[in-house]
């Protein structure tokens, strides 16, 4: 029984769909047969008796997902799924906090720039265990009063 993927991305709900559609594509070649587990979750039953085609099949599709869900993540979505303002991650990518796995150039309007983009395996650590961001957002509140900032509201 083969189940697809679930990811801590809520927020990213089109790369959710399209994990669904790689896999579910995936399961129609293998013709597989939906079923819902108990926990409510789609889970597919295969039949396929040809061993090598079936496993070939796996592994095209575990790489296409791994690519798919792998791929790093742009501030707008780590600001909506870490639940963190603009200003939050610009300062925490600046300080070391939350650290930028690369940079990534755009071009809109012809005018060149450069992005931070964010490891989905630290992400994930940080979605999992909110109590960091908390204690990130206590720690600037406590800094700003020492330093006599009025706390933002």
């Amino acid at each position: 029984m083969l189940s697809p993927p679930t990811d801590f991305r809520v927020a990213q709900s089109r790369k959710m769909k399209r994990g669904e559609q790689i896999f579910r594509r995936a399961m129609d070649e293998l013709s597989g047969r939906e079923e819902t587990a108990l926990d409510g979750r789609i889970s597919y039953l295969c039949g396929s008796s040809n061993w090598p085609t079936t496993q070939r099949i796996i592994n095209r599709t575990e790489r296409r997902l791994s690519a798919l869900y792998d791929s790093p993540i742009p501030p707008k979505a780590l600001e909506k799924i870490l639940h963190i303002t603009p200003k939050e991650r610009r300062e925490w990518t600046k300080d070391g906090r939350l650290p930028a796995m690369d940079k990534q150039t755009s071009n809109r309007a012809s005018n060149r720039f450069s992005v931070s983009v964010y490891s989905p395996v630290k992400v994930a650590k940080l979605h999992n265990n909110p109590e960091i961001i908390a204690d990130w957002r206590r720690h600037d509140n406590e800094l700003d009063k020492r330093l006599g900032f009025k706390a933002e509201s």
